[in-house]
């Protein structure tokens, strides 16, 4: 057995910022964490959100945040189409591609969009964010679907 002594201890982090930028290998020390925020109207890169606005029973807008400009409260978020929005988009854009040779395809499935902070939400499903606890529930099975009942072609 030997005895020692730690002299020093260094952390390094990589961040991804607000505006989307990373910086790598920074030194941890450097860096104090965001307390001061807005609470509901502050979003990051990679948050699920949804547009204001719709009216009841209508689907509502999914988009993922890429930017935020924290300074002029704005964020650059891509919107995911609805379904018939897709298959309208990925029909135009099959005949772009044809005629072009260019990914049309892939660019219809998504657009982006600079929106204001204020008319956006968190996804109501989707809104959990870096640092928070979450836990992943066991499967419960099936009250039917235990031992000694019969499988759908009826063998036991």
């Amino acid at each position: 057995d030997a005895c020692v002594e730690v002299v020093g201890c260094h952390t390094r982090v990589d961040v991804h910022w607000q505006d989307g930028k990373r910086t790598a290998d920074a030194e941890a020390v450097t860096l104090a964490p965001a307390k001061h925020v807005d609470g509901y109207y502050e979003f990051w890169p990679q948050d699920f959100v949804v547009r204001k606005g719709a009216a009841e029973g209508e689907a509502q807008q999914v988009g993922v945040v890429v930017s935020v400009d924290h300074d002029e409260r704005i964020a650059v978020v891509s919107w995911r189409l609805n379904d018939a929005e897709a298959a309208r988009a990925m029909l135009y854009a099959n005949a772009a591609d044809a005629a072009d040779g260019e990914g049309a395809a892939a660019q219809a499935e998504q657009r982006r969009e600079v929106v204001p902070v204020y008319d956006i939400a968190p996804h109501p499903d989707f809104n959990f964010k870096v640092g928070d606890v979450v836990l992943r529930l066991p499967s419960i099975p099936d009250p039917g679907e235990g031992e000694g009942s019969a499988s759908a072609d009826g063998a036991a």
